[in-house]
């Protein structure tokens, strides 16, 4: 199966390190091969450093590309990471 769409980068900070990581382990332990494009550029979504150079900003329309078993889920997974404005794991500071 193939899935295709498009999403825009709703996080104020881009895509962060940290969401990078998460994306690359999840196309990891995914059954598909995904592509994800930006202003003309893309690149294979296991490899952190090219995810990274692709430099996703705020308000950016990202592609992404997916083929195989995992294939929709895979994108609608990508979507929410790169909509969402928290960092999983990030502590709070502590108060008192």
């Amino acid at each position: 199966m193939k899935e295709s769409r498009n999403h825009v980068c709703y996080n104020p900070r881009g895509l962060t390190v940290l969401k990078a990581a998460l994306l690359v382990r999840l196309v990891h332990h995914a059954d598909c091969d995904v592509v994800i494009s930006l202003s003309g550029k893309s690149c294979q979504a296991r490899n952190i450093l090219s995810v990274l150079s692709l430099r996703i900003a705020y308000g950016d329309c990202v592609g992404i590309v997916a083929e195989g078993t995992d294939a929709q889920e895979v994108v609608q997974t990508i979507g929410g990471l790169l909509s969402e404005d928290s960092e999983p794991g990030r502590c709070l500071p502590a108060y008192g």
